[in-house]
């Protein structure tokens, strides 16, 4: 459940956050009034665009002091994989342990979860086996969270966003 019902959805709105404004505005066409007693309201362009505006800046990324920074949105999921991730390493330990061999990366066929997170995040844009390795890595030589492995997670999913990804392409 963890690798593709919450960190496959949680990664993927980080790396491509859906659109708005790709539907047509229903502005100009006026409701059909079913029963004669409610007015139905069709969304007008100044509510359309309030709310394109916000979701545009929740997703940009943020430039602080000349330095690009996640944006709100890959900030917001941050926690999500870093749970997931912790959860899923912890589970591995546990496995490593009873079969008396040390935790690494050559074993994480024994937790088939572990594999398919990696799987997961060689998905996204921009990430290298290195990325996915390393932050593996974190997760594997920690035993609680560190902020070595928030970094590690806000690092990947910084650089697989589509703002970090649409500047990588202008360059």
């Amino acid at each position: 459940v963890l690798p593709s019902g919450v960190l496959r959805p949680a990664t993927s709105l980080a790396a491509k956050p859906p659109e708005v404004g790709a539907t047509e505005s229903s502005c100009n066409a006026a409701p059909a009034n079913p029963s004669g007693d409610a007015l139905l309201v069709a969304p007008c362009s100044t509510l359309v665009t309030l709310v394109e505006q916000t979701w545009s800046s929740f997703v940009s990324a943020t430039v602080l002091h000349g330095k690009k920074s996640p944006s709100p949105l890959v900030v917001e999921c941050i926690p999500v994989v870093l749970a997931s991730l912790w959860i899923l390493s912890r589970l591995f330990k546990i496995q490593c342990r009873k079969l008396n061999i040390k935790p690494g990366l050559e074993h994480a066929y024994l937790c088939p979860a572990l594999a398919e997170t990696a799987t997961v995040f060689r998905g996204l844009p921009n990430t290298t086996e290195h990325d996915v390795t390393t932050l593996l890595e974190h997760f594997l030589a920690e035993e609680h969270t560190t902020d070595a492995q928030r970094s590690a997670v806000r690092v990947l999913l910084h650089e697989s966003s589509s703002a970090c990804v649409a500047q990588q392409e202008c360059e």
